[in-house]
């Protein structure tokens, strides 16, 4: 009997927990508590992809500043430093483009990134010899002071330099001269140098022609004075009347 009445209870237990389980209620609490899960997982996840994504956008965003950062010092142009000495030929400084230095490193001959003329007769009219002979190291400003001593017209290849003001890094240079014969020559040894220099820094090249040296031809009586072509390395020079036009670059000493 008592065997019996327990498999009835079993029966009964069984019966209502499928109608429980069946039930609307239960079925309800079993989608919400899986729907809670796939929200938890997709939480997970959405987390997971923000914190992957903010690491791999930072990454990205350091190296593409870094790209940029090199890029740009690359791509943008170093600021040319003032030189020092010991200069160098081919320095820009004191107002030109160095093309002779002394043993100091201190001091030499620098000349004008630009021509003065392209067409300047020596003389306008004195054709004899006026005592401008010299043709060594810093000598060509003795023949200038000789030439406008004598001359008057303002287009003559010594006037022309001895009148020239230039001013770089804010100082006002007006000490130039039309170089002696040696002193062409260094400008003639250097051009390829003095090219480079003078377009690095706003000037022109050196044309390939003949140019003025201050020293007169005194076998000539005077009336010729020596020219160096410009453009080849020991170029020739030649004796050329002073009435004959060609071009002209001033130098200075520092």
């Amino acid at each position: 009997m008592i065997t019996r009445n327990y498999r009835l209870k079993t029966v009964l237990f069984i019966v209502l927990a499928n109608i429980v389980i069946s039930s609307p209620i239960f079925a309800q609490v079993k989608t919400t508590t899986k729907k809670a899960q796939i929200d938890l997982n997709k939480k997970k996840e959405i987390s997971k992809t923000k914190v992957e994504g903010k690491s791999a956008t930072k990454e990205f965003t350091n190296k593409q500043l870094l790209k940029t950062t090199e890029e740009g010092e690359a791509a943008t142009p170093q600021e040319v430093e003032t030189p020092t000495p010991p200069y160098s030929v081919g320095d820009f400084i004191h107002g030109g483009i160095v093309i002779y230095v002394d043993k100091t490193g201190e001091h030499g001959l620098v000349c004008t990134k630009t021509d003065q003329s392209t067409n300047s007769p020596w003389s306008n009219g004195v054709f004899g010899g006026i005592g401008a002979d010299e043709e060594g190291l810093y000598k060509g400003m003795e023949n200038t002071i000789a030439a406008v001593a004598s001359e008057t017209s303002p287009n003559t290849a010594p006037i022309v330099c001895y009148n020239l003001e230039i001013t770089e890094g804010g100082i006002t240079y007006t000490d130039w001269y039309l170089p002696s014969k040696y002193e062409l020559s260094l400008i003639s040894q250097n051009y390829a140098v003095i090219n480079a220099a003078a377009t690095a820094n706003g000037g022109d090249d050196l044309y390939a022609s003949w140019y003025w040296s201050s020293t007169e031809d005194m076998e000539a009586a005077g009336s010729y004075a020596w020219c160096q072509y410009i453009g080849v390395f020991n170029s020739d020079k030649l004796s050329n009347h002073k009435k004959k036009q060609s071009c002209v670059r001033a130098v200075r000493r520092f």
